[in-house]
């Protein structure tokens, strides 16, 4: 059985004698447009997930400011209905 990388195979199309390919191009209209779908998806995937994500994560990087309020001294509270 042999190896199929054992030979050197040019980069150009024209010598794998691919149909339709032109002297001096290295690279075929499948392998390009395989690319261009694969990064189409890519920027796709990213407009949907970088804001879900930012969405996500930006609370925790802000501080909620805490504030006391006064709504009486302790002695205006009875004990049998107060509960803490």
């Amino acid at each position: 059985m042999s190896d199929k990388h054992a030979k050197y195979k040019s980069k150009y199309t024209a010598d794998r004698m691919i149909p339709g390919a032109f002297e001096g191009e290295t690279i075929t209209r499948r392998r390009f447009m395989t690319g261009s779908a694969h990064s189409a998806g890519a920027i796709a995937a990213g407009a949907f997930t970088l804001p879900a994500l930012g969405f996500a994560v930006g609370p925790i990087f802000k501080s909620t400011p805490h504030s006391w309020e006064t709504v009486g001294t302790v002695g205006s509270f009875p004990k049998t209905t107060t509960s803490p």
